[in-house]
């Protein structure tokens, strides 16, 4: 059996991958959002060998390049609410006027 070093001085294939912690360190970001980008599929191309997950690192840069100036989207506006339309009801009371038409009415029934 050969030893590593009887082989020819070839380029190692895992030597163009990274692994996901590794990928990690390098982006500098956490190993959960990685996991989330890889779930949620906006993160780099993934190639799995076996069970393993690998980053080969040319389309890690690739997707980094395709990533450049995109922007986080912000909070969407809200939309103004419609019109209350009334056919024929009407517009729901203020706690103000209900407390109002509440205190009218007592005094109705106290004064008859």
């Amino acid at each position: 059996m050969k030893t590593q070093s009887e082989f020819p001085a070839t380029k190692c294939i895992s030597s163009e991958y990274l692994t996901t912690e590794e990928l990690a360190v390098d982006l500098g970001v956490s190993l959960r959002t990685l996991l989330r980008w890889r779930d949620s599929r906006i993160g780099p191309p993934i190639t799995m060998i076996g069970r393993r997950c690998f980053y080969r690192i040319e389309a890690v840069r690739q997707w980094a390049l395709s990533r450049e100036g995109v922007t986080r989207p912000g909070p969407t506006p809200k939309s103004p609410k419609p019109p209350y339309k009334s056919y024929g009801a009407k517009a729901p009371a203020t706690a103000r006027q209900r407390n109002q038409r509440r205190e009218e009415s007592s005094r109705r029934r106290r004064a008859a």
